[in-house]
C-alpha cells in the first residue's frame, strides 16, 4: 500500500488489413493474449518506461503540471516537453538549486516529506529514468508522433 507511479509509452499499430499483419502482432505478444477478432486491424503496445514508489515530490509535479491540480488515480497524457521540464528541474535542484521549486507533498502513504536523502535519491532516479527517454525521442523526431506518454499513480 502506498504511492506507486508509472510512466508508460504507448504506440498504436493500425491499418493492417491482412492476416499476416494481424499474425505478426499476435506473434510479438506471445500466446497469452485474448483472442483477436478476425475484423481487428489494430493493436496498441504499451511499455512501462519509468516507475517510482512514494516519490511524493515527483507525483506533486505531475499533479500540478499534467493533471490540472487534481490528484486522481487516472491516466494523463504527458508530452516529451513536460518530461524535459521535469528533468531540468530535478537536475537544477541536484546541482544546488532551490528545493522549494519541487516540494514534497503529503498524502495517504505517500512516504516521508522531511527526509533530504530520500528526496534527493528520487530526484536522481527521475533524471536517470527520464533523461535517456528524452534522448531517445530526440534521436528521431518522428517518434513524438508515433509514441504517446501517459502518467498514472495508484495509492
Amino acid at each position: 500500500m502506498g504511492l506507486d507511479m508509472y510512466l508508460t509509452a504507448e504506440k498504436f499499430f493500425g491499418g493492417y488489413s491482412d492476416e499476416a499483419g494481424r499474425d505478426a502482432v499476435v506473434d510479438a505478444c506471445g500466446s497469452s493474449i485474448p483472442p483477436m477478432s478476425k475484423a481487428s486491424a489494430s493493436a496498441t503496445v504499451s511499455f512501462e518506461v519509468a516507475y517510482w514508489r512514494k516519490a511524493n515530490a515527483i507525483h506533486g509535479w505531475f499533479v500540478q503540471n499534467v493533471q490540472d491540480g487534481e490528484d486522481r488515480c487516472e491516466r494523463h497524457h504527458v508530452t516529451v516537453d513536460d518530461i524535459k521540464g521535469l528533468v531540468a528541474l530535478c537536475e537544477g535542484i541536484l546541482a544546488g538549486g532551490d528545493p522549494d521549486a519541487l516540494p514534497p507533498v503529503e498524502g495517504f502513504f505517500f512516504g516521508p516529506t522531511d527526509d533530504a536523502s530520500w528526496y534527493l535519491d528520487y530526484l536522481q532516479l527521475t533524471v536517470d529514468q527520464l533523461k535517456p527517454l528524452c534522448a531517445w525521442f530526440d534521436a528521431e523526431s518522428g517518434r513524438r508522433g508515433e509514441w504517446s506518454l501517459f502518467y498514472q499513480s495508484s495509492w
